[in-house]
């Protein structure tokens, strides 16, 4: 114990102790990135996934190019027209001219294929349009999108709780999937005055130990939060209603309930 020039007395032992904490929780953390990068990296070549995350830097080059192109007044895709069609053909040999001008270390395979996910995404969006269903579209990839960035908060405080045992976190592992993650954030919002309110429908399915761990986690990943971002979180609340979700068939026999 040391004495500070305030008078206040200064625990080492407990300051060295929490920082010895939080460096071998960043090691964890880092080492379980590791593990998935190098996952994603023994995928076999034509994997999507693979594809998609390799290809994050082309895809804002070929999207930069075809704007540039657009604005020139050279035109764009045809969206009723195949990506192999001589319209559409042409312009990707346009993008990728003016891709390799600024970036000419980009290999001609990458800059195809985030030309061709383009092109799909073009279209598709297109096509939603003629439909009225893009404000639908939007909808459910915002739900997804918060169903995702719920599971990756959860993974993280599992990984970095001290107080779980080895056994435990690879049985929580197991329900760590979208599949569980309907009930916390993939609901409609709404505003009540100047709240934001997200409705959690219920999952008729899930065991009261699944749900108690689920919350814990959530609980353990709050804690790690400024002041500020705590503040921006949106309440939350619970039902009435349920999903009809059906029950994922690689659902541990723990995280069900008997009743069903």
């Amino acid at each position: 114990m040391e004495t500070g020039s305030s008078g206040s007395c200064i625990d080492v032992a407990a300051l060295s102790s929490l920082l010895q904490d939080s460096i071998e929780q960043n090691r964890l953390l880092v080492e379980e990135l590791q593990k998935e990068r190098e996952e994603r990296r023994a995928r076999p070549e034509g994997d999507y996934k693979r594809s998609r995350v390799q290809s994050a830097a082309v895809k804002a080059a070929v999207h930069d190019a075809y704007k540039r192109l657009k604005d020139a007044g050279q035109g764009g895709w045809d969206p009723s027209a195949s990506f192999q069609s001589r319209r559409n053909s042409d312009v990707c040999t346009a993008v990728f001219r003016e891709v390799q001008q600024v970036q000419q270390n980009l290999k001609e395979c990458d800059v195809m294929y985030a030309l061709k996910v383009y092109h799909k995404t073009f279209t598709d969006r297109r096509r939603r349009e003629q439909r009225g269903e893009e404000q639908k579209f939007k909808e459910k990839n915002k739900r997804t999108e918060r169903k995702r960035r719920k599971m990756q908060q959860r993974k993280k405080a599992l990984l970095l709780s001290t107080n779980i045992n080895e056994t435990r976190k690879r049985e929580l592992k197991a329900i760590l999937c979208l599949d569980f993650m309907s009930s916390e954030e993939s609901e409609e919002e709404e505003q009540e005055g100047s709240v934001q309110l997200i409705r959690r429908p219920l999952l008729p399915w899930l065991s009261k130990a699944a749900a108690d761990a689920m919350a814990s986690l959530d609980r353990k990943s709050l804690r790690r939060l400024s002041n500020k971002s705590k503040r921006m979180l949106a309440r939350r609340i619970t039902g009435p209603f349920s999903t009809t979700r059906s029950l994922p068939q690689s659902a541990p026999s723990w995280a069900v309930t008997c009743e069903l």
